[in-house]
């Protein structure tokens, strides 16, 4: 009764932090998370609050004192990564077990503040007040924003989505022999022009797919600039202008492409001519990438349910182990990948392999980088180091990760029970050049490094001597389904969308590629 008195307010600080950093990661990310999202990284926060409460209850007897001491660990927990990154900068340290001294830091700084409030004494219940209201106004400014984004977020998933071509589904009396169709899609690979411009010479692994039978069409370009979107065009093998007038008018959001990844059309035409569908994907990041109604959801590592989850656990100290945990994920993707093999019927996988997308958990021999990895960043702008340290360590990844893909491959190739349709591409190209480009006028340069990507086929029984150079991602079904499984869909323009000046989120940039793959 006591915390009712106006000298003693209420002790809301603690559990309204323990919100806010959940509120405000999900306010941020309005337009590329379900609201679903928020609900186990919100328990799980609010839960860590409860157990400091727990262990603070017999040791801290004063209930403001301990709610201070709660909000200022909660709020050092929440920071970890701040902190861990100022230490960083004075005792670099590669990541993994070698970081334990960032603990040691962080558990000093920790001690230190709750031995500053366990001295405080008449200024308990101004604190309260002044924290009360600091997290209230933190949380109704998140909710707010989260409340006003409803209507369109309601909007667009009460809707339907309907995609203008016609359906055409499988050839089912055409009793041929269905291969087994491997999706293999690795984020931020560049294509060969690209690499060339770097200075890097990829001509052992041209050259060691090309004995494998496969094509590679070196000029391919992605459709689109970032992985939303290119998964929805593979996967639906369309162009997605015809969202822009199924939408509510100034909708500003990912979710459409999110909700045709989901439903696409590609599994649900496998479904239907008797395969088995497969999901294994190491990206954490992109959660929301799941396909509906798999018949095998392979999730390489439990640790992440969601992409809100993965944030807010990288930025606590749980983070030292965020490079460990993508490096077994993205191995055991490979093997599990491979391990499918053995199953008699026809299956279709899609493995979407987070690499060499940063952060950067492989150098050229697959071990651990150095100590100035940016291991722990998903979104590095390469060209901001003038000696291109962030280009190198792209570039170290992506040789480990040839080597893997031909591994990969190989085991496929032995151990498949069916001939096997081998796809192995890249959803969008590299950033390095785009953060020059002011307004979204993007330069031949920038377009043909962001939409150049690694395409190459391994379609046993077709003739390839008569395929294209370049084969963009929304051709690939289309050519595997007229060749495989009796449709007549054909080849579609191969051109490159990106969210020009003009404001429209699809303006044609296709011009713009081709002059900077000259």
């Amino acid at each position: 009764m006591n915390q009712k008195h106006p000298d003693n307010p209420v002790v809301l600080h603690p559990w309204l932090l323990a919100m806010f950093p959940v509120l405000f990661l999900y306010a941020r990310n309005l337009g590329e998370l379900d609201f679903g999202d928020v609900v186990y990284p919100l328990a799980a926060s609010l839960a860590l609050a409860g157990g400091l409460y727990l262990v603070l209850r017999l040791p801290v007897r004063s209930g403001q004192r301990r709610g201070l001491m709660m909000s200022c660990l909660i709020a050092l927990i929440y920071s970890y990564a701040n902190i861990a990154s100022l230490a960083r900068s004075a005792l670099p340290l590669p990541p993994g077990r070698w970081a334990w001294p960032y603990y040691v830091i962080w558990i000093l700084i920790a001690a230190a503040a709750l031995a500053v409030i366990a001295r405080l004494k008449r200024s308990l219940p101004y604190w309260t007040k002044i924290l009360n209201v600091i997290a209230l106004s933190l949380v109704a400014l998140n909710g707010v924003r989260i409340v006003a984004a409803v209507p369109d977020k309601l909007a667009v998933w009460q809707g339907e989505l309907t995609i203008p071509e016609p359906w055409q589904g499988p050839d089912l009396k055409a009793d041929a022999q269905r291969p087994n169709l491997f999706i293999l899609v690795f984020d931020q690979h560049v294509g060969f022009p690209c690499l060339k411009r770097y200075g890097y010479d990829a001509g052992e692994f041209i050259d060691a797919l090309r004995d494998r039978g496969f094509h590679v069409a070196e000029n391919s370009a992605a459709n689109y600039w970032m992985t939303p979107y290119a998964m929805a065009g593979l996967f639906n093998y369309t162009y997605l202008d015809f969202i822009l007038e199924q939408i509510p008018e100034g909708f500003k959001g990912h979710q459409p492409a999110f909700k045709l990844t989901r439903d696409n059309r590609a599994f649900r035409f496998l479904k239907e001519a008797g395969y088995t569908t497969i999901q294994c994907h190491t990206d954490f990041l992109y959660a929301y990438e799941n396909i509906d109604n798999v018949d095998i959801r392979i999730n390489p590592d439990r640790w992440y349910t969601t992409a809100l989850s993965r944030e807010l656990i990288s930025n606590t100290p749980l983070s030292l182990r965020t490079p460990v945990l993508l490096r077994r994920s993205i191995l055991t993707a490979f093997e599990e990948t491979t391990r499918l093999c053995r199953l008699d019927e026809p299956f279709v996988v899609f493995t979407h392999f987070l690499s060499p997308h940063p952060p950067y958990v492989f150098d050229e021999q697959g071990n651990f980088p150095g100590p100035d990895s940016a291991f722990a960043d998903f979104d590095v702008q390469f060209c901001a180091d003038e000696d291109k340290r962030e280009l190198r360590l792209y570039l170290a990844q992506m040789t480990y990760l040839h080597k893997r893909i031909i591994e990969m491959v190989d085991a496929i190739q032995a151990n498949s029970k069916r001939p096997p349709v081998i796809i192995l591409q890249g959803d969008h190209g590299n950033r390095l050049q785009v953060k020059h480009c002011q307004d979204r006028q993007l330069t031949p340069e920038a377009a043909m490094e962001l939409f150049s990507i690694l395409n190459a086929m391994y379609l046993p029984g077709v003739d390839t001597d008569g395929l294209p150079d370049a084969v963009s991602p929304v051709n690939t079904f289309r050519l595997v389904f007229d060749r495989y499984f009796g449709t007549d869909l054909g080849l579609l323009p191969d051109c490159c969308f990106y969210p020009g000046p003009s404001g429209r989120l699809f303006e044609d940039v296709t011009d713009l590629v081709l002059e900077g793959l000259k």
